[in-house]
């Protein structure tokens, strides 16, 4: 059975970018958000992740710290830059 966190919602990531343009409202709660973003990218940089999620700079690394706490993402060092984080989702979810 896949996990409900890796099925498609592009559709929904739409929905809530339209809201947010058009009206000022987010559909989505952060936390859910960030694992749909995740699931439909993969692996990200912290760079891209904080750029995606729409967060300030704060309020992603407290989002952050909540989902690592809960074991729903990982965050690793990159392979060839060692100044570069990449996060993604718990392999528990995959």
């Amino acid at each position: 059975m896949q996990s409900v966190v890796t099925q498609n919602y592009s559709d929904v990531l739409e929905l809530d970018r339209q809201f947010s343009e058009q009206l000022g409202i987010n559909v989505l709660r952060p936390e859910a958000k960030l694992l749909l973003i995740l699931s439909q990218a993969g692996t990200l940089t912290i760079k891209q992740a904080l750029s995606l999620s729409g967060l300030s700079y704060r309020g992603f690394y407290l989002l952050m710290n909540r989902l690592l706490a809960q074991g729903l993402v990982e965050i690793n060092d990159d392979e060839n830059d060692r100044r570069v984080r990449k996060v993604s989702l718990a392999r528990s979810l995959l």
